[in-house]
């Protein structure tokens, strides 16, 4: 099934109308589509229409593991950074009092198998002036990772990543201690 990637992204409020039109289309079908990667970096025809049989090791065109896959999908992970256009798009207000981003208003989606990081890299060299404040959550094995990532002018200028590890975190739902001589002294289940 791969990893879900639940993103939200922020920009200052001077770009963010920017942005999100940036972002914004209407298919021919009349379908909205709030974070359209095509409109930030275009998918060439050859590659929008084109499926074909691969070997499993054929890493260009792949995802390893099966025996086919669409080459849409290989230049969409090389070119944006995830396989499909991002889903369940919409915009929210933080209403965190804790977040940085108290109040402001976000574009939230979710991706799978990475994120739309080289997107946001162009949406970035193309308001260089702006601040756009990307927060990820998604799972990663047996952890959930959650990072913040900012950009400006192009670069990527800050990156946090917070790991949670659920043993520890059941550990502490149970009220054990995570201080290694308390564990030795109180035993704890380890998680399942």
């Amino acid at each position: 099934m791969g990893n879900l990637y639940f993103q939200t992204m922020y920009a200052d409020a001077k770009h963010y109308p920017l942005i999100v039109d940036a972002l914004h289309t209407i298919e021919p079908d009349g379908t909205e589509v709030l974070f359209d990667c095509r409109k930030i970096i275009p998918m060439p025809p050859e590659a929008e229409m084109s499926v074909h049989i691969c070997d499993d090791h054929d890493a260009l065109t792949c995802q390893v593991g099966r025996g086919f896959a669409h080459k849409r999908a290989a230049w969409a992970f090389e070119h944006w950074g995830t396989y499909h256009l991002p889903s369940n798009c919409k915009y929210i207000c933080n209403r965190n009092v804790n977040s940085d981003h108290f109040g402001q208003l976000g574009l939230q989606y979710v991706t799978k198998n990475g994120n739309p990081w080289w997107v946001i890299l162009a949406l970035s060299r193309r308001f260089p002036d702006a601040i756009i404040t990307v927060i990820t959550d998604h799972e990663a094995g047996d952890e959930i990772n959650y990072e913040i990532e900012t950009f400006k002018a192009g670069v990527c200028i800050s990156h946090i990543t917070v790991v949670n590890d659920w043993e520890e975190w059941e550990r502490k739902m149970k009220g054990a201690p995570l201080d290694e001589e308390e564990l030795r002294r109180f035993p704890v289940d380890p998680a399942e």
